[in-house]
């Protein structure tokens, strides 16, 4: 019996041993490839990090860059894995913290991202740049879609492109709420610049709305105002930009 427990003793130190050197290659036996693409792994499963990672987007992948990550091993034993990672990719940063329950919410707590606001071009039929700064405190996902929690989103040193240049904007924030499951609420505000942005965003499923009044003490650039005319009526001082889409 003692040569039994021993040789069992022993089995589960060498498991342990195993685990804990495992190498962080593992992960990518674990990612689905048509979700994210890792390259250059070092460290171990546990604390690692790679070179290169893609995430796949609508139109193609978005590049993600360095990547480091920390997992928690006792988050494995009660089936709900969490996660800590960093990405930097030029002026691209992304640190999350990410937990995935039994059930297959995803929780994210104290995120914050900063990518470019070309990406808002996937939304609006202009050209717009700047960056956009996330702020996430507390936020759970549920297929996709968000389930409770709140956020922020600010768009800095906003500017729009245009043929014979760029039109400065401004700086704006969007705060939103989760009130309940695939609803978001939230209201659209001006931090600072020549173009005054105030109104409301909505998501009701896989539906969003915008509604929001554009408006300058000075006259709209000709080119900019002829752009806002193809999706915003006309009002005093500026424009009334309200639309309805689906993601």
């Amino acid at each position: 019996m003692t040569r039994i427990r021993l040789g069992a003793a022993l089995l589960g130190l060498l498991v342990l041993v195993l685990v804990v050197t495992a190498p962080a290659r593992l992960v990518g036996f674990v990612l689905p490839g048509q979700v994210i693409q890792l390259q250059g792994y070092t460290g171990s499963l546990w604390r690692g990090s790679t070179s290169s990672a893609l995430l796949a987007v609508d139109d193609g992948w978005l590049q993600l860059g360095r990547l480091q990550w920390k997992l928690s091993p006792l988050s494995l034993l009660i089936l709900s894995p969490r996660l800590r990672f960093e990405s930097e990719w030029g002026r691209q940063r992304i640190d999350a913290d990410l937990k995935l329950s039994p059930g297959g919410v995803l929780r994210l707590r104290d995120t914050s991202a900063t990518i470019s606001a070309a990406l808002i071009q996937q939304l609006l039929p202009v050209q717009l740049a700047g960056s956009l700064e996330f702020l996430l405190q507390d936020l759970e996902v549920d297929g996709g879609m968000p389930a409770a929690g709140e956020g922020r989103l600010v768009w800095r040193n906003a500017y729009w492109r245009g043929n014979r240049g760029s039109q400065p904007l401004g700086d704006y924030v969007l705060e939103f709420q989760v009130p309940e499951e695939q609803q978001v609420r939230g209201t659209i505000t001006t931090l600072t610049g020549p173009i005054s942005a105030e109104g409301s965003f909505e998501v009701n499923g896989r539906k969003y709305s915008v509604d929001v009044r554009l408006t300058s003490e000075k006259a709209f650039d000709s080119e900019l105002a002829s752009a806002l005319q193809l999706m915003a009526a006309p009002v005093d001082g500026g424009y009334h930009l309200k639309f309805s889409s689906e993601f």
